[in-house]
């Protein structure tokens, strides 16, 4: 079956820059078998490692004197995304349908920050191995 623009065709590995110069060939795009493990991985691993433990920064807009509207990141800016959910008002309206609060709460403490990180970081590196080990 073939998959993406170019049949399922791989392009030629290009070389990576090194401090000596370029010498070693890079392993090139992930083929598009691979598309279902990929969707899974972030399905089951990235997407909550984002939304409950990684930090992100909300600006805070600032406009001075002359109208200019300016970003800031002060420091009580930075949240993951469940956390700045939970801080507006009335955060509940804004769940999809048939998704809870209580749910949300209890995926958020599942694990430990670092854990997280770790947990999807082995995923990541497992799905890797067998994307580089099967045919592409």
């Amino acid at each position: 079956m073939a998959c993406g623009r170019n049949g399922g065709r791989m392009k030629k590995t290009r070389a990576l820059p090194t401090a000596g110069g370029f010498d070693r060939a890079a392993p090139g795009p992930i083929g598009c078998g691979h598309a279902a493990a990929w969707q899974k991985f972030y399905t089951a691993y990235f997407n909550p490692y984002l939304n409950y433990h990684r930090p992100c920064g909300f600006a805070t807009v600032v406009t001075d004197r002359r109208g200019k509207h300016k970003r800031r990141y002060r420091a009580n800016d930075y949240r993951t995304p469940y956390e700045k959910l939970v801080s507006l008002k009335k955060w509940q309206q804004y769940l999809k349908p048939g998704i809870q609060a209580d749910l949300l709460a209890r995926q958020s403490q599942q694990r430990s920050d670092t854990e997280a990180a770790r947990h999807m970081q082995k995923a990541k590196l497992e799905l890797l191995a067998k994307c580089r080990s099967l045919p592409r």
